[in-house]
């Protein structure tokens, strides 16, 4: 299992930024992970003691950042990329303070131009917000 810190590693974010705090499993198509500081003064996302659904789209994009910085390491360097698009996004309730969350993310493509995701983001076995996202590589 990987720690807050080896996530931090993988991604552009940097510490303070870095929202998912484990993974719990990956394989070349899909990455399951945690978080569970949501409602933390720490959190960048967490306004007032409240958190908006649609800032879960970022647990979900970090996620995707982390699967694809895990499954490159094999065969290459990760490349740079940003999100170009999240679409098909369905919310079905709000977060809660009770517990934190489990970001589920599967790869439905991958190529030298990008990738795209599914997600599904889920606390104590409810959906809480589903879409796809849209991976754009930088030229380099």
């Amino acid at each position: 299992m990987l720690t807050a810190d080896d996530i931090a590693k993988l991604i552009p974010h940097g510490r303070n930024m870095s929202l998912v705090e484990s993974i719990d499993s990956w394989d070349n198509n899909s990455i399951r992970c945690s978080a569970k500081k949501l409602f933390s003064a720490e959190n960048p996302l967490c306004e007032n003691g409240s958190l908006d659904n649609l800032t879960l789209i970022e647990y979900a994009a970090q996620a995707v950042a982390v699967h694809l910085s895990l499954s490159c390491q094999a065969i290459s360097r990760p490349r740079p990329g940003y999100v170009g698009a999240v679409k098909d996004v369905v919310i079905e309730m709000p977060v809660r303070e009770t517990s934190g969350i489990l970001i589920c993310a599967n790869c439905l493509l991958k190529n030298s131009q990008g990738a795209v995701y599914t997600f599904n983001v889920t606390q104590e076995g409810n959906d809480l917000i589903s879409g796809k996202i849209y991976l754009n590589y930088l030229n380099q």
